[in-house]
């Protein structure tokens, strides 16, 4: 059966280099890869589903295959490439063609002679202006003129471009202090994180984004919305400013005031970081701050809690400078602003029914005038983001609160409460908000795609607001993991006589440093009339990524989950059908026959039926003893899933709904950890007898099994004298997993076992220490075997019909097969 081997050596790939010649097959998103811009955009930022484009409609209709591209413009660039190459151009700005308005770049024509250039886009002929004029070296030079030369390059511009002050990296936290936040430790979690956070700047080990320029404020909430005024003098350092109005949440700082620069005014937060930790750090000391609460904001419980009143007030404190709020609670709002209402509380007996949808379906379909959707009009006016954490397993409704991460370019979190006594969870949320609060990023973006005359844009999928289809996408926030997907089709135009076709993407945002800035990357694909040529240059990452994307859409848009997996599987069916129909040597083999370059779409769409965007519940919440509820997807993490799903980049995507696994061994090389071959996510890479630890890396979350055969030394370094006495110790652990306690690099399994995770992480900017202590050690024996089990995406899980083998589910798409040749 296909399976994915990743390639680990370092392959150079010269992005023109391989277009001249004929050479179209980029790295895979997963492979170790450094990619030279020779002319040509780098596949991390730009990756077609098909490198070579159709020459007709046609003939795209009948391969079946999506034509779309994956955009990750802030991808961080792979070791030993350049960065972005920045080009200033002058108050001018970059030059422009005057008709189609797409930015001048390597594929242009120049004529000197004639004094013009020709557009690349819709073939005008533009004057040529004065900066490319004269010598040719002069002017084509990499150096000299960046833009000519590279694929992707950076503008410097002003005027025109700029219709507001250049917006700060800002970032207000507004944390949850209520009953339920502190008692189950989760307040302190969050606070210690961010104190973490705070002091790690400061010491200039791990920066925040925006650097020197960062600036951080804090507000907390529970009956009231407290604002901190760190500029003015008082005995505790800050003075605290209380919002009790919980009917419409306001406040009372300006800007300038509720968020300081981390570098110049880091200690005073750090201090007020202290004091808040001190009042709600530790369950033991609720009962003052509870009685506290009560006398302030008489008549209200003091278990209550306004988090959709206190999310307006830190937009409202964000109205005049744009920035980020990362809001963080434990419950529902119990009264105020975005209140759970009746009609979207969470209905248990609707799980596995075709009425299933509803509870997770695009709430704007039905009240697009709703609390939330105000806030995320205002947050898109005014250039604001908004990251949500909520905790615990209540329902929440965030499929309410989604609206607005899910237009402005911010994230969606389901976390479970983080008590002081689980570390190794606390340390899993503190390398998840280090990365968020690290990660590179551009301000206030709006991004465009333009094509060559035969393509146009018909749709986008990504994480910003879409305000006209196929125009642009907008985001107050994008960060370097946020990946977004165009959709391109053929305009009538037959492109037979056309040798490339051309896709640019062009967004205009304000960088962290300070600059109003373009940055433009430029993909050219070779046009072919033969559907051979368009199977054989296909690209499984991105056709996942679509196809990931598409049918999360569907269901955010209110389509039955079966007609979901209906038309997926079909979509799938169809484009193995076409290959076998038109390009198979023996179309009527009775064998499965694949393309090469889609061999493994069948394993990664039955990875994506099968990730919590995707997967089909199989029985309601009230059956609690059912196997099945060890794989229930509830309404809000599907709603967390449908985020991630639509922002996250082909890599990231692939890595998570296939996971990489490892066995690992007391005598492995860390040195060589990286050309280790990973084993198939199944059960029957268990043997008997096989002394070692099995590594599971599924994304955002990572898994250590140890069983029973397991050597003693592995056992040993993980914090156990042997198996026996792990499942002991852990039987009295509330949650049944235990942590690596040994210190980085302390041992060689420990830093085999590290060289895998900075590979194979969804938080690459996460401390080393962070990123260790977040492994759950899982041992078997202690009845946490389903959490490693039910991540091996080959097996059938528990006999449940919702999780398909892998042989099954290949048998299954031959028989579609030959049934579409029998009966087309």
């Amino acid at each position: 059966m296909p399976r994915p081997s990743r390639k680990h050596d370092k392959q150079v790939f010269y992005t023109r280099q391989a277009l001249v010649q004929g050479k179209n097959l980029v790295p895979h998103a997963t492979d170790a890869f450094t990619a030279i811009d020779d002319g040509n955009a780098n596949p991390r930022f730009m990756r077609m589903t098909l490198s070579q484009y159709p020459a007709t409609s046609g003939l795209h209709s009948k391969s079946k295959i999506p034509l779309a591209c994956a955009m990750q413009p802030f991808a961080e660039p792979g070791p030993g490439e350049d960065p972005v190459p920045v080009v200033d151009c002058g108050e001018d700005g970059p030059t422009r063609c005057g008709r189609c308005r797409g930015y001048v770049n390597v594929f242009c024509q120049f004529n000197h002679s004639g004094g013009h250039w020709a557009c690349n886009l819709c073939n005008f002929q533009n004057p040529l202006p004065p900066n490319y004029q004269g010598d040719y070296n002069s002017v084509y030079g990499s150096t000299a003129q960046p833009e000519l030369a590279k694929g992707s390059v950076d503008f410097v511009v002003g005027g025109p471009y700029i219709s507001r002050p250049l917006q700060e990296p800002i970032t207000l936290f507004a944390v949850d202090v209520s009953t339920v936040a502190v008692q189950t430790g989760t307040c302190g979690t969050v606070l210690r994180a961010i104190l973490k956070i705070v002091r790690e700047h400061l010491a200039g080990s791990k920066l925040i984004t925006g650097g020197k320029r960062a600036r951080v404020g804090l507000l907390t909430f529970a009956e009231a919305v407290r604002f901190y005024d760190l500029h003015s003098p008082s005995d505790s350092g800050h003075k605290t400013l209380i919002v009790s109005d919980f009917e419409e949440g306001f406040s009372p700082l300006p800007d300038s005031r509720l968020c300081v620069n981390v570098s110049e005014h880091g200690q005073q937060l750090v201090g007020l970081l202290e004091s808040l930790l001190e009042e709600y750090g530790h369950p033991s000391a609720h009962a003052a701050a509870k009685e506290k609460q009560a006398h302030l904001h008489g008549g209200h419980a003091a278990n209550a809690s306004i988090a959709g009143t206190a999310l307006q007030a830190a937009v409202s404190g964000l109205e005049a400078c744009g920035g980020k709020v990362a809001i963080f609670f434990a419950q529902a709002p119990t009264f105020g602003q975005g209140i759970l209402l009746k009609q979207r509380a969470e209905t248990p007996t609707l799980y596995s029914t075709n009425k299933e949808p509803t509870m997770y379906t695009d709430p704007t379909l039905q009240d697009s005038n709703s609390f939330f959707a105000q806030v995320m009009r205002k947050c898109c006016e005014k250039q604001i983001s908004v990251d949500v954490y909520s905790f615990g397993d209540q329902h929440k409704d965030l499929t309410s609160w989604s609206v607005i991460p899910s237009n402005t370019g911010g994230t969606i979190h389901v976390v479970p409460f983080l008590p002081e006594t689980d570390p190794g969870a606390c340390a899993e949320f503190q390398q998840m908000l280090e990365h968020q609060t690290r990660r590179s990023a551009a301000l206030e973006a709006v991004l465009k795609v333009r094509a060559s005359a035969g393509v146009r844009v018909e749709e986008y999928y990504g994480n910003g607001l879409k305000r006209v289809r196929g125009g642009e996408l907008d985001m107050a926030f994008i960060d370097e993991d946020n990946c977004s997907v165009v959709v391109l089709a053929h305009d009538g135009t037959n492109l037979e006589s056309t040798k490339e076709v051309y896709i640019q993407c062009a967004i205009l945002y304000t960088s962290v440093e300070g600059q109003r800035r373009v940055r433009v990357h430029n993909l050219a694909c070779t046009v072919t009339p033969h559907i051979t040529d368009v199977f054989r240059n296909a690209d499984i990452d991105a056709v996942t990524t679509v196809l990931a994307r598409k049918y999360a859409n569907d269901l955010w848009q209110n389509t039955a989950m079966d007609k979901v997996h209906s038309n997926f599987n079909s979509e799938v069916v169809a484009m193995l059908t076409a290959y076998r129909q038109f390009c198979a040597k023996n179309p009527t083999s009775q064998q499965l026959i694949l393309p090469e370059a889609l061999k493994l779409l069948p394993l990664y769409a039955l990875a994506i039926l099968k990730s919590p965007a995707l997967r089909k519940n199989a029985d309601s919440l009230k059956s609690q003893r059912s196997p099945a509820q060890s794989v229930l997807v509830r309404a809000d993490k599907r709603c967390e899933a449908f985020n991630w799903t639509v922002r996250a980049s082909p890599a990231q995507l692939i890595k998570s709904v296939y996971p990489m696994f490892f066995a690992l061994k007391t005598n492995d090389n860390p040195a060589e950890s990286a050309i280790k071959p990973n084993l198939a996510p199944s059960t029957v890479s268990f043997k008997d007898g096989d002394p070692a630890a099995f590594l599971l890396c599924a994304g955002t979350e990572t898994y250590l099994f140890l069983t029973k055969y397991t050597d003693p030394a592995i056992y040993q370094a993980c914090g156990f004298a042997n198996h026996a006495e792990a499942v002991e110790r852990l039987a009295q652990v509330a949650n049944g997993a235990g942590r690596i306690t040994a210190a980085p690099g302390s041992s060689p399994l420990v830093a085999t076992l590290e060289s895998h995770l900075a590979e194979e992480t969804s938080f690459p900017r996460a401390s080393r220490d962070t990123l260790l202590a977040s492994v759950f050690v899982v041992v078997a024996g202690t009845g946490r075997e389903p959490d490693v089990i039910h991540r091996l995406t080959e097996d059938q899980h528990f006999g449940l019909k919702n999780m398909q083998p892998y042989d099954d589910y290949l048998c299954q798409c031959h028989s579609s097969i030959q049934n579409s040749i029998r009966h087309p």
